[in-house]
């Protein structure tokens, strides 16, 4: 029988299978046309292929950090793990705020005031001295009990000042003036213990003074 010579399409079919099955094995195999291992990683190396994640997306490690981004890592000089808001050591965490766990002094109003804001608090409401009363030591009647209250041996009953003041008559002078600027008809409210359920221990003239406390807002911590 004589040959016939192959048509062109069948040529090109068989090369089109040689093709194919090269390229199959060095998928397989992961050799280049250049004789090189082709290895897949999962981070960004030379000569490498940067293998997809289960999503088919580019994993997380192999995407660099951008120059604002490593900025970002610090706040100031404070670490960005470090960034956590907190109470000063001498104060009780209350939640969101914080209280100093003991008195500070006696003071007017005016002065406890001035002191609660150089060391970047304020003076807690009467609300909020009440309130805490379960979770700190206030001021308080001489028999009431020492590990749950600050009280005087001597017996003396001890209250604190708080930062509510009212006026005990009418008229715009009950709340001061130009010319008494702290009258005996403003007063601050004061609180003490009360069996760790808090009380209201009457108004003070914002001019005598009493025993006060500060309250904060919470803060972070400061860089090391």
């Amino acid at each position: 029988m004589p040959l016939r010579r192959p048509s062109l399409a069948l040529v090109l079919g068989v090369l089109a299978l040689l093709v194919a099955a090269v390229a199959v094995t060095f998928v397989a195999t992961g050799t280049s046309l250049a004789g090189s291992k082709v290895s897949a990683t999962t981070k960004p190396q030379p000569r490498k292929v940067l293998r997809l994640d289960a999503k088919a997306k580019f994993p997380a490690a192999a995407i660099p950090t951008v120059d604002q981004a490593k900025v970002a890592l610090r706040i100031g000089k404070l670490r960005a793990q470090n960034a956590v808001l907190g109470c000063p050591s001498d104060a009780a965490d209350l939640g969101t705020w914080c209280m100093d766990r003991g008195v500070r002094g006696v003071a007017t109003h005016a002065a406890a005031a001035r002191a609660c804001v150089r060391l970047g608090g304020r003076l807690p409401t009467a609300g909020q001295l009440v309130g805490a009363a379960a979770k700190l030591r206030l001021s308080s009647r001489g028999d009431d009990r020492p590990s749950k209250a600050l009280v005087d041996p001597s017996g003396r009953h001890l209250r604190e000042l708080s930062s509510t003041v009212v006026t005990t008559t009418t008229g715009s002078a009950a709340s001061g003036s130009f010319k008494n600027p702290t009258p005996s008809t403003l007063q601050y409210v004061t609180v003490f213990d009360n069996g760790d359920v808090g009380g209201f221990a009457g108004g003070v003239a914002v001019g005598t003074a009493e025993r006060f406390r500060c309250a904060y807002r919470e803060r972070q911590p400061t860089a090391r």
